[in-house]
């Protein structure tokens, strides 16, 4: 038993045409009337680079189970308009099992998040995972995750009344057939505001 140590490096450039989420209209109507918006309420366009790196690292203690980190760092550079460039660190460490034809995996997970240089929201999470694969080309899965996710405080003391914990439960159910594989999926989110 060997482990193995993954890794890539990307980048890519692009244009969005509304890189802070907002709307297009100069106006909007509201149960009080018309609103006008100023120009940095409206949608703005900008070109970007995106830079990321990462890596995967599994160690195997038996043909049966394993222990892995994963890391992941992903930069988002707008050209014009530096208050919406994003930054992202994420990783990830747990243990996995094998018996017979079903896997069972449970991790921790943290990230960070920083807007414009500054840390912005840093979150959290449990997650465990089962996934079986019967006879005749059929796979089932269950994933469940925790996680808490918290805003930093410091540019703005009330951020923290954005906390929220959620929590993320999905299902699926697969079927190869020849080159096909279908697939469905079912999930189920809910998040209370701390």
């Amino acid at each position: 038993m060997n482990s193995t140590l993954t890794w890539y490096v990307n980048s890519n450039i692009g244009s969005d045409s509304n890189i802070n989420s907002a709307t297009e209209l100069g106006i909007i109507s509201t149960p009080i009337g018309d609103v006008e918006l100023s120009a940095s309420g409206q949608s703005i366009d900008d070109e970007f680079m995106d830079l990321g790196a990462g890596f995967n690292f599994n160690y195997p203690f038996d043909k049966n189970s394993s222990a892995f980190v994963r890391g992941n760092f992903n930069q988002h550079n707008n050209f014009s308009t530096s208050a919406f460039d994003l930054d992202v660190l994420a990783g990830e460490a747990g243990y996995a099992v094998i018996r017979e034809n079903v896997r069972l995996a449970l991790s921790g997970r943290a990230q960070r998040v920083d807007l414009d240089d500054q840390e912005f929201q840093s979150s959290t999470s449990l997650l465990g995972t089962w996934q079986r694969n019967a006879g005749d080309g059929w796979s089932q899965g269950i994933t469940a995750a925790y996680t808490a996710v918290r805003y930093d405080t410091s540019t703005n003391p009330d951020n923290n009344l954005r906390d929220v914990n959620q929590i993320l439960l999905s299902g699926n159910l697969g079927k190869s057939s020849g080159r096909f594989l279908h697939n469905v999926s079912v999930y189920f989110g809910d998040e209370n505001a701390q």
